[in-house]
């Protein structure tokens, strides 16, 4: 089976898998997935063999306690990307009447409804 090249890894010799405190239960099959066919990568046992890290558990570390406010994991950049979407939507929804307001004027006037129907539609590029 396979080649001369081959080299069997086993378990001690791959580098431990670091995340495996809270567990990969996505690496299990579900009986419904079996039932009706799906086949999910995370699932498949091809997916899950690794040559140089070892496959992380399905369950939880047995001793993990979020009663002591463990944290398991820190996103410290989770702040400024919250940040970067609020004033994205602020740009993006703030400007938008102030923008339509002036293409009004600086356009002069409002388009007519005829234009509108003509060229809004739903199915249409606006021209």
């Amino acid at each position: 089976m396979g080649t001369k090249y081959d080299v069997e890894w086993t378990d001690d010799q791959k580098f431990p898998h670091v995340a495996t405190r809270l567990g990969f239960p996505i690496l299990r099959e579900e009986p419904i997935e079996r039932i009706l066919g799906f086949e999910r990568a995370p699932a498949n046992p091809g997916y899950q063999f690794q040559p140089f890290v070892q496959t992380p558990a399905m369950e939880p570390d047995a001793a993990l306690n979020f009663e002591e406010g463990e944290v398991i994991y820190e996103n410290s950049a989770v702040a400024e990307w919250i940040k970067f979407w609020k004033a994205s939507a602020i740009v993006a929804f703030g400007i938008t009447p102030g923008f339509y307001t002036f293409e009004i004027y600086a356009g002069d006037g409002a388009p007519s409804l005829q234009w509108m129907a003509d060229n809004w539609n739903w199915f249409d590029i606006p021209r």
